[in-house]
């Protein structure tokens, strides 16, 4: 679990950061992106939380959005929620939060989602 955490951490330092986010969830100082561009993003349908893309078939994702994937197809490497530009579709067949989840602060808010 450590290894697959520091790699997930290792892909998102290399992600440039996001400026600002305004009071209406726009971002400031962004810049539009080509779909495929970060293959290794995921979104679930329906949209609600994200996940980076870790190994072939695991993401990793925030412990407090367990239940979000179970079940549900997810897209990578798209810009849009929707979906329709996604480079492929996995379905969830597993979330594992972390043992030490605690959703009383944010502590452990780790989730792994595997996929097939």
């Amino acid at each position: 679990l450590m290894v697959i955490t520091m790699a997930a951490l290792a892909v998102a330092a290399q992600t440039p950061p996001v400026t600002a986010i305004d009071g209406v969830g726009h971002i400031i100082g962004g810049s539009p992106v080509a779909p495929g561009t970060y293959p290794f993003m995921g979104v679930p349908d329906p949209f609600s939380c994200g996940s980076s893309l870790i190994h072939s078939d695991i993401l990793l994702s925030a412990g407090h959005c367990a239940g979000v994937f179970q079940g549900n197809d997810i897209y990578l490497g798209g810009i849009r929620q929707n979906g329709t530009d996604a480079l492929d579709t996995v379905r969830c067949v597993q979330e594992l939060r972390h043992p030490s989840y605690d959703d009383s602060n944010a502590d452990y808010d780790f989730l792994l989602v595997r996929t097939c």
